[in-house]
């Protein structure tokens, strides 16, 4: 038996092989879409090695319908356990300073001001009021951020 053989001929060995390269490119890669692939490889290569082996058309087909299947699963946990309305405000940062309390250190005149926030001066509109006033964040409109007076 030749070397060339035994690597072309699709044992439960280099099922293992080929998971363990795919979990290695998952890695490198951003992404969780090619782990469910190397999982079933990985899956492939266990079920040959108990199994004693079967033909090859038969083995690829296995491979893709236990990849697709740990797709589809993978898909469900993530979002079960990380929902998209808890995805933070990733590259929406005026939103996450709603909430925020501030103090004007210019007059609010015509419902429009600058506010400085974390060293960068933001748009604001509101109710007219003095410099010094303490203020909250309460939404987003349109790249400007909305203000309010706060209770004292």
């Amino acid at each position: 038996m030749s070397l060339l053989h035994l690597l072309l001929e699709p044992v439960w060995w280099n099922w293992y092989l080929a998971g363990v390269l795919l979990l290695c490119l998952e890695i490198m890669l951003s992404g969780v879409f090619i782990l469910w692939f190397g999982l079933g490889a990985l899956a492939t290569g266990l079920f040959l090695q108990i199994s004693g082996g079967f033909y090859w058309p038969y083995q690829m087909a296995f491979f893709a319908i236990v990849s697709v299947c740990s797709l589809l699963i993978g898909r469900r946990l993530i979002r079960r356990v990380r929902p998209l309305a808890h995805v933070p405000v990733l590259n929406r940062r005026l939103h996450s300073y709603i909430g925020q309390q501030a103090v004007l250190e210019e007059n609010m005149v015509n419902g429009k001001t600058r506010i400085r926030l974390d060293g960068v001066y933001w748009r604001g509109k509101g109710p007219d009021l003095p410099a010094g006033t303490r203020v909250i964040i309460t939404g987003v409109e349109e790249g400007i951020l909305l203000l309010d007076k706060t209770t004292p």
